[in-house]
């Protein structure tokens, strides 16, 4: 049940799973992460009513959303570390039930300090998931189609989050907000049955002594003494910073620009949103093709795509906005979705391409960290307070300017450190993959 490989093969999986069987259980971690962004992101479909029943400020809605990633920081790490030590799928298994319970609690909230918490249960629960997810699918995939198959993945978040902001503001809108959250944790707890029997494997190292490589220290030490690992991290929370934004004051920007119902703008941004699914799968593909003539092809496309999404954002606040024309804006937002969405799935490729099987999960596992703490959690909170002191445009294209600025730094960065990091995770050697 293992097969050897070397760190530069590219033409077979490193986990001997066949391409059926691998497909299949792809499909279930893809219905897992959209769940997760459903759970998510719903709650910014209800940002306008919460507004309205418990009178918060802006810079407290921006907390709502983001608070999910304080929790999502801190235990991230921690439980990136306990999968690539115990067990990637009932490590999902479990996390996926604990934030299915949490979003059934944020229904039960009679305020502030009771919604906070909710939201901090959800980040508890998917704090673990997408460390797991990208070195489960790493492993299943030759590097190859590594681009493709993660920027498949990643459209679920693309997915759910049109669908956690289309079906937020839909059953908001029909059965009430509370109940919205109640619907919404079912699918996670069916899925969370099927996650326990996912293909795993263990990393051991070949050597004279067939000794296992992956001790805590070693993997940090290793991690840390990467320069490229560490600047992209940087360069998820770059993006994050931006993203979080939009996806929090998205559906309250239509709201207030176009006077039109939390329903009909949670379908506007929703509609926006799900294009970006096919942004995921070009993204992936352009940047497996342009690997090909350059290792360093990731990071071109990131910048590239990047920088695509800050100028279509500048027309949309510039020369669409002010037009008032709901069609061209959806329009505009949509592109930019398209432009933004694969660079996520792109920069976590590049970290997977970088580190070696013994640490990947634990590596993935300091991307939610610094994303959080330095994009998801205060892209939104800045946004807010600068919303509620020279209007809400103003707030969102100030977020894309820093945001791209930063990006194309870290990756300029990245790129002066890439092909050393490369040559230390080869020189680790041979290993193989132990289906566990």
């Amino acid at each position: 049940m293992n097969i050897t490989e070397t760190t530069n093969q590219t033409e077979r999986p490193e986990m001997n799973i066949s391409l059926v069987k691998a497909n299949c259980w792809f499909i279930v971690i893809w219905l897992i992460w959209i769940c997760d962004y459903v759970d998510r992101m719903a709650v910014n479909a209800v940002l306008p009513i919460l507004k309205t029943e418990f009178s918060f400020t802006d810079s407290q809605l921006g907390l709502i959303s983001s608070v999910v990633g304080v929790s999502i920081s801190v235990l991230a790490p921690i439980t990136a570390i306990l999968a690539d030590k115990w067990s990637r799928r009932k490590l999902i298994s479990i996390m996926v039930i604990t934030w299915s319970i949490a979003t059934f609690m944020t229904g039960r909230a009679t305020g502030y300090f009771s919604l906070i918490a909710a939201r901090l249960g959800v980040g508890v629960g998917e704090a673990g998931y997408a460390p797991s997810g990208t070195a489960l699918i790493s492993a299943w995939y030759p590097k190859k189609i590594r681009g493709v198959m993660m920027g498949l993945w990643f459209s679920g978040t693309s997915i759910g989050v049109a669908l956690g902001v289309v079906l937020g503001g839909i059953l908001a809108h029909k059965y009430g907000w509370r109940s919205c959250f109640g619907i919404l944790a079912i699918p996670g707890i069916l899925l969370a049955a099927l996650a326990w029997f996912l293909p795993d494997y263990k990393a051991i190292k070949v050597d004279n002594n067939e000794k296992k490589t992956g001790a805590l220290r070693e993997a940090i030490l290793y991690i840390f003494n990467s320069p490229s690992v560490l600047l992209l991290y940087f360069s998820f929370a770059s993006v994050s910073f931006s993203l979080m934004s939009f996806s929090t004051w998205g559906v309250s920007l239509f709201v207030r620009e176009f006077g039109i119902n939390v329903k009909e703008a949670s379908f506007v941004v929703g509609v926006s949103i799900i294009v970006g699914v096919f942004g995921d799968i070009f993204v992936g593909w352009s940047a497996d093709k342009l690997m090909k003539k350059s290792n360093k092809g990731r990071l071109l496309a990131g910048a590239f795509f990047f920088s695509l999404y800050a100028i279509t954002f500048t027309a949309f606040f510039q020369i669409i906005l002010p037009m008032k024309s709901i069609k061209f804006a959806t329009i505009c937002y949509a592109t930019a979705a398209f432009f933004c969405a694969g660079v996520l799935a792109n920069l976590h490729t590049t970290v997977q391409d970088i580190v070696s099987p013994f640490f990947r999960s634990t590596a993935a596992g300091f991307i939610p960290f610094i994303t959080q703490m330095f994009g998801a959690i205060p892209g939104p909170v800045v946004a807010g307070y600068l919303s509620e002191r020279y209007g809400l445009p103003f707030a969102l294209q100030t977020i894309v300017v820093i945001s791209t600025t930063l990006l194309l730094l870290f990756l300029h960065l990245v790129s002066r450190f890439y092909d050393r990091d490369v040559a230390r995770a080869k020189a680790l050697g041979e290993f193989v993959l132990h289906q566990n």
